[in-house]
Parts: structure tokens; C-alpha cells; sequence
């Protein structure tokens, strides 16, 4: 006879992060994202990985189950470019494009729409004019 099989708990980033803060989440996501983990009731290799007071908080919450740990790729996007991260290296620590970290960082609203100036009657002339008017035509390089 089989033993019967060990439940499966999914996380969200925002239990975890209530439960074990900010940083130990970052690292438990970073370390086991998208996989399954097992949680000891105490003891294990837990207390190799994680600091003591975080140990105990996951085997009081998850003890004796696997936990499914988000990858939490939009929460750690808006975390890294709070710290300062630019969009190149948030798609590399993440795996993904740079478009794609625009895309997450867009729709929470952190980006910024870079506004021009618009031509006006009076003030500023086209690009292409000044060029024209420069003796340069259009189209060539020189």
C-alpha cells in the first residue's frame, strides 16, 4: 500500500512576504522559483538556507508539504527597479525581454511617457526642414 501523497500548498508573494519579509522572499524566489520545494516540520536543510527565525516561520505555515514557489516575475520587476535596476539587467535576473519589463512595469504604472514638444506656428520647425534649409536635402548622408 502506497503512503498517501503530501499536499501541495501554491504561495502567493504576498503571504510570503507577510510571513517571512520582504528580503527572504526575494531569496526563497530567487532560489526556488517555479519549483516545488519541500518544507521540514523543523530541522532539514532549512536551517542551512534560510535564518533561523525564517525557518521556523515556513515550517509553522507549510510544515510537512511541498510549496509551490512563484516565480513572482512582476513583483520582483517593480522590486529591482525600485532598487535602481535598469530594464537590461531586470529582463536578465528575470529571463525575460526588455520588453516584456516595460510591459509589467507599464501596466502597474511605473514608467514615465516621454513627452515632446510639439512643432508650432511660430516656434520650432521640423527636423527635416532644418536639414533642408542647412543645404543637407533630404535622405543624404555627408
Amino acid at each position: 500500500m502506497s503512503a498517501p501523497p503530501l499536499s501541495l500548498t501554491v504561495a502567493a508573494p504576498q503571504h510570503l512576504i507577510r510571513l517571512i519579509g520582504e528580503e527572504e522572499t526575494l531569496a526563497l524566489v530567487e532560489k526556488f522559483g517555479g519549483t516545488r520545494f519541500y518544507v521540514a516540520r523543523q530541522g532539514g536543510d532549512m536551517a542551512n538556507m534560510f535564518c533561523e527565525a525564517t525557518a521556523a516561520a515556513l515550517a509553522d505555515a507549510f510544515g510537512g508539504e511541498y510549496l509551490k514557489v512563484p516565480t513572482a516575475r512582476r513583483w520582483r520587476c517593480g522590486l529591482y527597479k525600485a532598487r535602481g535596476l535598469s530594464y537590461a539587467q531586470i529582463a536578465r535576473k528575470l529571463g525575460a525581454t526588455e520588453s516584456s519589463v516595460w510591459r509589467w512595469l507599464h501596466a502597474a504604472g511605473e514608467t514615465a511617457q516621454l513627452s515632446l514638444p510639439l512643432p508650432t506656428a511660430g516656434g520650432m520647425t521640423p527636423p527635416r526642414a532644418r536639414a533642408e534649409d542647412a543645404g543637407l536635402g533630404t535622405g543624404q548622408i555627408r
